[in-house]
């Protein structure tokens, strides 16, 4: 799975360094977008985690044409 890395400044240190906490975020174009507007002098990363993608979910719209398709083959008769 794909992460953004990068490190946001917090206040600079007595010794005139800055003060960065690091963040890691799951990859996506709204994260993204805010790793651009936070990170410190515009510097982060895309890194793969190793761990795998999440599988896409179906969306209600297909899983109601599911539901209608097996509804429609228990209402013929016919089972799987």
């Amino acid at each position: 799975m794909k992460v953004i890395k990068y490190n946001l400044f917090q206040s600079m240190k007595r010794d005139g360094t800055p003060n960065l906490a690091p963040v890691t975020m799951h990859y996506s174009e709204e994260s993204l977008a805010i790793a651009k507007a936070e990170a410190y002098n515009g510097e982060y990363t895309i890194e793969d985690d190793g761990q795998p993608e999440p599988e896409a979910q179906p969306t209600e719209a297909e899983r109601i044409a599911e539901l209608e398709e097996a509804l429609s083959l228990l209402l013929s008769g016919v089972t799987e």
